[in-house]
């Protein structure tokens, strides 16, 4: 009996890692005798293939009203996929064109606010979810519980839902204005440094001329004391083509704590290709490389990837989660694509590739892990490149985006005894040593049994 409570707690010991909390959202919308609702079921440490926030839209009879969007031709509650904060654009559907008042509501206690940071913006009939057509200011879920506003003819009008996870050791900052709180630190291992880390060192967009698009810089401060950060725009800041709020531009980020700060992209009014880079200064000086084209061009794609935030830094010995993004620039788009990507050190030397051919017929999303843990065997800072060639066979396009991330050795960026836990050859030799011990063990017991029956057979002799 001792050895079957001993077998137990040894299995939940190991299972306590692996539990997560997830948020369950209820939001209903209300407007003259239409009603919907839908559950966003979020979960955190979302990676791999699934992500949690894709979930089925029921379909409701056609006298309701419908919360829904569209990925890749299929009927969603979500659309947009991002690592921290999740983005969810929501689109609210009557069955016909209402006037009179739209209620929105949601029960604040699913949210756990050590846990979720939850933040709606109400767009009105801007299906683009473009920053400066945002209506009102932004609402906190968690000590808000409904939004009113009024409806004029409308049948379809556009909401979006920022989900941050902050780590239950990590500040989180807000900006007066386009930027918000970050969330969790960059890292699945234990971090710690002297100055700010920026998410993505590469900042590329494709633009539609007189368009506009948005890009974020993801920021945490690895000391334990706050940085005073400014954040330069460069040429292109200077000529209007990338624009932040003001109060992004110069701010205190405490220590341990995220931020991330929106940048709109303005098309100029010529066709061209656009660098420059942004500057960012705390303990030392930093940039962020842009590379934007503007073009007039039908059919192009915008392409975007994206890591997951809690992997911008992994140890080593660890593969790589990525999120793809392709946007058609053309409705109803039908076109063969190659997607080819590659791994590459900071001295531009390929460390992993691969090629995936594939139809998009619309907005088309994917996660993707690559399998680099047996190549990247040094600590130092890595970037993803995407080269999309459309249309395939014969391509006369091509739409490139990069995302750059950084390993680390855990024992030695966490130090202490934790960083050492972290480190996955450590974790790798406790896991040897103990099933070598288990073996031993078993040896041993099976030895003493086995004596056992030989001296019971002595005896009976």
């Amino acid at each position: 009996m001792k050895k079957e409570v001993l077998l137990i707690l040894v299995f939940s010991l190991l299972l306590i890692p692996f539990i997560s909390a997830d948020m369950n959202l209820r939001i209903e919308g209300t407007i003259n005798n239409q009603t919907s609702d839908l559950w966003l079921k979020v979960k955190t440490g979302a990676t791999g293939d699934v992500d949690v926030y894709d979930l089925k839209a029921p379909t409701p009879p056609s006298n309701y009203s419908q919360f829904a969007s569209t990925v890749a031709g299929n009927s969603m509650s979500i659309d947009s996929w991002s690592s921290n904060p999740r983005t969810l654009n929501l689109t609210y559907h009557m069955s016909s064109a209402q006037t009179g008042t739209l209620n929105l509501s949601w029960n604040t206690d699913s949210i756990d606010s050590t846990l979720y940071l939850v933040t709606l913006k109400y767009f009105g009939n801007d299906s683009t979810y473009n920053p400066d057509n945002k209506i009102g200011d932004n609402v906190d879920m968690k000590t808000t519980s409904s939004y009113t506003t009024s409806v004029s003819g409308e049948s379809d009008i556009y909401i979006q839902i920022h989900v941050d996870v902050p780590a239950t050791t990590t500040q989180t900052t807000s900006s007066s204005g386009g930027g918000g709180g970050g969330g969790a630190a960059p890292s699945v291992i234990p971090i710690k440094g002297e100055d700010v880390f920026i998410g993505n060192k590469f900042m590329d967009a494709f633009v539609v001329l007189g368009s506009k698009r948005t890009r974020y810089i993801n920021l945490f401060n690895q000391a334990d004391t706050p940085v005073m950060v400014t954040v330069d725009l460069g040429s292109l800041g200077s000529r209007g083509i990338l624009a932040v709020d003001s109060a992004d531009l110069s701010f205190d980020l405490p220590g341990r704590t995220s931020k991330n700060i929106e940048v709109t992209i303005i098309s100029p009014d010529k066709v061209r290709n656009y660098k420059g880079k942004i500057v960012l200064k705390g303990v030392a000086r930093q940039e962020i490389e842009v590379d934007i084209t503007v073009t007039d061009q039908n059919l192009l794609f915008d392409a975007e990837l994206s890591v997951p935030w809690e992997y911008n830094i992994i140890g080593v010995g660890s593969d790589i989660p990525i999120h793809v993004k392709l946007t058609p620039q053309i409705e109803n788009p039908r076109l063969d694509v190659k997607a080819n990507y590659y791994i590459k050190d900071e001295d531009g030397n390929i460390i992993h590739e691969e090629s995936k051919t594939f139809i998009v017929e619309g907005p088309w999303d994917d996660d993707i892990t690559f399998q680099i843990g047996s190549k990247v065997t040094n600590p130092g800072k890595y970037y993803i490149e995407l080269e999309l060639e459309y249309p395939w066979p014969n391509p006369v396009g091509v739409a490139t985006s990069r995302y750059s991330f950084e390993v680390r050795e855990a024992a030695m960026v966490g130090g202490g005894v934790l960083g050492a836990l972290m480190n996955y050859k450590f974790v790798l030799f406790i896991i040897g040593g103990i099933a070598f011990i288990i073996l031993l063990l078993v040896i041993v017991i099976m030895v003493e049994h086995n004596k056992n029956i030989k001296r019971k057979i002595r005896l009976r002799r």
